[in-house]
């Protein structure tokens, strides 16, 4: 039935948490995938240990990027020590587009629809919408520039939209000027 109406040689990939960890693994591991997104998850396995291939970003929390503070007495509950350098190790190793960025008043369940139904829990600091907004702007950008081959200035510099996201300038790197 879907014979031919999938676009097999466009495919991206993006997870959340462990299902972040699980993109970057499967871009690890299948060059099938063209572009990869992960929302805040973890490296385990190859991924650790190989160069990815693939245009990748990586989104996180406000909270969780100030625990990578070697003077933050607070570390956030998902924060685990092992994490500064794997991302370390695949980010600067990447041999291709790297987008790494960081949201204030974000923190892991953020990236869900979870402050559309509970706000006053979950969207801090933001209407429900604009923590939704975030993420799904963000994704959409980064797969219509790799997938499609589309042009998308948020990608390239801070957005008016979005002043609690900026990009990290040590890991966000543009490699390979011919995706430009």
């Amino acid at each position: 039935m879907l014979q031919g109406k999938l676009d097999l040689d466009h495919v991206g990939i993006m997870g959340h948490s462990y299902g972040g960890a699980t993109t970057a693994e499967a871009l690890a591991q299948d060059d099938r995938f063209k572009a990869g997104l992960s929302l805040e998850g973890g490296f385990w396995g190859k991924v650790s240990t190989t160069d990815l291939k693939q245009p990748f970003m990586y989104i996180m929390s406000g909270g969780t990027a100030k625990s990578l503070d070697p003077d933050a007495t607070a570390k956030d509950k998902v924060f685990y020590p092992e994490f500064e350098p794997d991302l370390d190790r695949v980010m600067s190793n990447s041999l291709n587009d790297t987008y790494y960025l960081t949201v204030e008043n974000l923190f892991h369940q953020s990236f869900t629809d979870i402050s559309l139904i509970s706000p006053k829990m979950f969207a801090r600091g933001m209407t429900p919408e604009h923590n939704v907004d975030i993420t799904r702007s963000y994704a959409l950008a980064f797969f219509d520039r790799y997938l499609k081959g589309e042009e998308q200035p948020v990608l390239q510099e801070s957005s008016v939209q979005f002043p609690e996201a900026t990009y990290d300038a040590t890991y966000t790197k543009i490699r390979n000027e011919e995706t430009q």
